[in-house]
């Protein structure tokens, strides 16, 4: 990922409809690496106060206030979403952290490859908000 960083609220300038593995930096540290076949609207999900869009915000909350995972029910970050008051401002606050992070990606159009260099960049840059964990 020879590219330079990117602002994560800059990027639609610089990104486009194009396949790839992006890594969201803060600081130094790299937070999140993930793929998509579009870019462009993967990143901008990132930037969304939608909380279906947004899954790096929902990571980032959901450690803030530690309230584990859970895809259904009371659990389910729709429902904490509508219903816990620090869980939808840990998530607010998430969204505008990750507008100030940066953003890297390499373009892959292959899918396996894709899912390859995701998984590697993930575990080598021991990225906090990563989780390949099946439910």
């Amino acid at each position: 990922m020879n590219r330079p960083l990117v602002r994560m609220d800059e990027h639609r300038s610089k990104t486009r409809k194009e396949a790839g593995v992006y890594v969201i930096v803060e600081r130094d540290r790299a937070m999140y690496v993930g793929r998509s076949r579009d870019l462009r609207r993967r990143l901008n999900d990132h930037l969304s106060s939608s909380i279906s869009k947004a899954a790096l915000a929902v990571r980032m909350a959901r450690a803030d206030t530690r309230l584990r995972a859970n895809y259904k029910g009371e659990r389910s970050a729709r429902h904490l979403f509508d219903t816990n008051e620090t869980f939808r401002a840990s998530f607010n606050s998430a969204t505008e952290r990750i507008g100030a992070m940066h953003v890297r990606w390499v373009l892959e159009e292959d899918d396996v490859r894709q899912a390859l260099l995701e998984i590697y960049a993930a575990v080598e840059l021991e990225t906090p908000f990563n989780s390949f964990r099946t439910h």
